[in-house]
């Protein structure tokens, strides 16, 4: 049986004193580009949707200096009890990786050149921030 079941995704804001924010739990897009060139040439562009004002100003004013992309699969669920249920854990970096049943790492992790918001033309509702 395959112990890819449960996706996993990290989308990190990280401040210039290295403190991470975990937007993962939002909806989000995202795409990478790579180049033959080097390691060095990838460019993402990500969009995170409908946040609110005071998350807007914070990554808008600069406040967060890189962006790292973490997925894979969780692996299956372990048994846990009711009041353990919709939690989020903690996934601590140096334990990512193909370990118990898990089978996810970074795909992306560089520094935040631009952002700007708008509205989703498909959705007179939704906004985002894209970086």
């Amino acid at each position: 049986m395959s112990q890819n079941w449960m996706r996993h995704f990290e989308l990190l804001l990280v401040d210039k004193n290295g403190k991470a924010t975990d937007f993962g739990s939002f909806k989000a897009t995202f795409n990478i580009d790579w180049f033959n060139l080097s390691s060095e040439t990838r460019i993402g562009t990500f969009k995170i949707y409908n946040l609110s004002a005071p998350t807007i100003n914070k990554i808008m004013g600069a406040e967060f200096t890189r962006i790292r992309i973490i997925v894979g699969y969780d692996g299956l669920a372990a048994d846990v009890s009711a009041s353990q249920v919709g939690v989020a854990r903690q996934v601590n970096p140096d334990e990512a990786g193909q370990t118990d049943g898990r089978n996810y790492g970074s795909i992306f992790d560089g520094e935040i050149r631009y952002t700007l918001t708008s509205k989703d033309k498909n959705s007179p509702i939704d906004s985002y921030v894209l970086i």
